[in-house]
């Protein structure tokens, strides 16, 4: 109800509000089920957005519709997106080789960390990467 008493152009003049209000209306729509309204309101977020951070909470709504719908690739391919746009990157093609390489890697790493020097890390104050999570 709340979207349809936002003024005729209030992704121009509104815009905080109507970016609020499409993603709890897409998050509600995730909840209920309602595929077609939350598409709806993820493809308004997504052509209105003035910057990329803006887009964030939809893409993560996009990638679990995405998801539950069984669509793996396109799901993964989404997240593959919104990380490039944050900095990291990851090699396009990925081998079980690769990833049993880098997994002993990070093994090695974390043996000489115990669960102490972990809990002193400081906490991640990127809030970029904080809304993408």
């Amino acid at each position: 109800i709340g979207i349809r008493l936002l003024e005729t152009r209030h992704w121009e003049t509104q815009y905080s509000l109507s970016l609020n209000m499409f993603e709890m209306s897409a998050s509600v729509s995730c909840v209920h089920g309602d595929i077609s309204k939350m598409t709806s309101c993820l493809d308004a977020i997504i052509s209105h957005a003035k910057t990329f951070d803006d887009t964030l909470k939809a893409s993560s709504l996009l990638v679990k519709l995405l998801a539950s719908s069984s669509k793996f690739d396109e799901a993964r391919d989404q997240c593959l997106m919104i990380l490039s746009h944050l900095g990291e990157v990851f090699p396009s093609e990925v081998s079980l080789p690769h990833v049993q390489n880098e997994m002993s890697t990070i093994q090695v790493l974390l043996r000489s960390i115990t669960h102490d020097q972990i809990k002193l890390l400081p906490r991640m104050t990127d809030r970029r990467k904080l809304n993408a999570m």
